[in-house]
């Protein structure tokens, strides 16, 4: 999981990164393994859409997780 790419994708808050995170890992127990990629985009999208906000996409070459 590349950290530098995810900041410059998703341009957020503190706290919606932690409620990202803390989704990651209810989606990666949910799944019995170690938080991945997947997980996070998921978890970051669906925070997007709590929010209201547009969600900007999936990094290039990233298929929809």
């Amino acid at each position: 999981m590349n950290l530098y790419e995810f900041a410059a994708l998703y341009p957020v808050v503190g706290g919606f990164i932690r409620n990202a995170s803390v989704a990651a890992a209810f989606l990666a127990a949910a799944d019995g393994c170690r938080i991945g990629r997947n997980h996070f985009l998921r978890a970051i999208r669906r925070e997007y859409e709590k929010s209201g906000r547009a969600f900007p996409g999936f990094p290039a070459g990233t298929p929809d997780p």
